[in-house]
């Protein structure tokens, strides 16, 4: 509504957004598509009939079977993390969910596990097509790309160690 209402809204016989100047010029198309095929590759892998996570399930189990409730915990933070790098944060929030239920150790508290996830989807720090904000950064001209990819996985494994360290047990004392 906003690139229409600019479009048509004139200032000094000029409209306040030239729509083809813009879509020529002002977007960064190759982000665009990366950003969405990544979408549709990420919606296809969390889809039941694919089998994803009935295979991870099969795959994963028994490496983290007698695995401490903190190892756990940084298991899933990581894979999160992987994760919504990689792909959407929905579709990653939604894997990695269904992936901390199926594979809960007993007595560790699912509510704080849905926690854990849900910011670890929010790491989204260093590929273009993990998260919109990265993408435009990505292509932008004064953005230094060789910089970006580094401080992202720093951001990324800063994340995963806050969730474990502090997340975990704050949760854990909330819930």
């Amino acid at each position: 509504a906003g690139i229409v209402l600019m479009s048509i809204i004139r200032v000094d016989r000029q409209p306040l957004l030239e729509l083809k100047k813009a879509a020529k010029e002002g977007v960064a198309w190759h982000i665009v598509f990366l950003v969405a095929g990544n979408m549709l590759i990420a919606n296809a892998l969390s889809h039941k009939d694919v089998g994803f996570s009935a295979w991870f399930e099969l795959t994963v189990k028994p490496l983290i079977a007698n695995a401490s409730p903190l190892a756990f915990v940084l298991f899933i933070a990581l894979f999160t993390v992987v994760l919504t790098n990689l792909g959407s944060n929905t579709v990653a929030a939604v894997i990695s969910f269904q992936l901390a239920a199926l594979l809960l150790p007993q007595g560790m508290n699912l509510a704080v596990l849905a926690v854990i996830v849900a910011f670890g989807c929010r790491a989204a720090f260093c590929l273009p097509s993990s998260f919109v904000g990265i993408g435009t950064i990505y292509g932008e001209e004064w953005a230094n790309t060789k910089k970006i990819l580094p401080y992202g996985l720093i951001m990324s494994l800063g994340s995963v160690l806050l969730l474990a360290f502090v997340g975990y047990p704050l949760g854990m004392m909330l819930f």
